[in-house]
């Protein structure tokens, strides 16, 4: 991983690896289906966010998932970890940008694009990038940390709520393959038919995932296998 490390107070309940961790992959992937379908924005007082929940609320009685996991999903984990500040829609009203801070303050920004009959959503994988690229804004910033995977992925649920995604794009802020174990993480939830099913809603289209690159040689290949 490239990048300083941030201290971090909350574990995002779609952090994918840690959560395996905690519980056996058919709960956790139960849990995730439920949570990206069920997940619904809403204005309050502090700008738009998901609907806030304890995890053990998308849990229902009868599955049979041991309450110690229970217990310990809802004590570790939290359904959303960041929170929509601002939203910005063009003059032509077909992209919405989400202002997005993540829990140590830090802003990112996610744009969903609206086309004839289908929705993208822009998705960042870092805050800055140490890159340095001279056609792009984040460039710079220099590099002030990698998001982790529950972030990358709550963006996309962000979007979710707002129109229904086809198409993720891996092209905002950072740089993916910088930030490669968390962004793996992220593209396999978003292409598991169990998850967020990319792979089935848009087969005309790459799979309904897009990762632009500058170029980090060591992990290409996966890049290749995976997409």
């Amino acid at each position: 991983m490239s990048g300083p490390k941030r201290k971090l107070k909350n574990e995002s309940v779609f952090d994918v690896d840690s959560v395996l961790g905690v519980v056996k992959p058919m709960h956790a992937y139960k849990l995730w289906h439920r949570m990206v379908r069920k997940s619904k924005m809403q204005f309050d007082d502090e700008g738009l966010s998901v609907e806030a929940k304890e995890v053990k609320e998308y849990i229902d009685e009868g599955w049979s998932l041991p309450k110690a996991g229970i217990a310990e999903l809802n004590s570790r984990f939290t359904s959303m970890t960041s929170k929509v500040i601002e939203t910005k829609v063009s003059s032509k009203g077909n992209t919405t940008k989400l202002l997005i801070e993540v829990q140590d303050g830090h802003l990112i920004e996610t744009v969903i694009m609206q086309h004839h009959n289908y929705n993208t959503v822009c998705i960042s994988s870092q805050i800055g990038c140490k890159m340095g690229c001279k056609f792009c804004a984040t460039g710079t910033m220099g590099i002030v940390g990698n998001l982790t995977a529950g972030e990358i992925i709550e963006q996309v649920v962000y979007a979710n709520s707002v129109r229904p995604i086809r198409n993720v794009v891996f092209m905002g802020m950072g740089e993916p393959l910088n930030n490669y174990d968390n962004v793996r993480q992220a593209v396999d939830f978003l292409l598991d038919a169990r998850c967020f099913n990319l792979s089935v809603c848009s087969r005309l289209m790459f799979k309904g995932l897009f990762l632009y690159t500058f170029g980090i040689s060591f992990h290409v290949e996966w890049c290749i296998r995976q997409l």
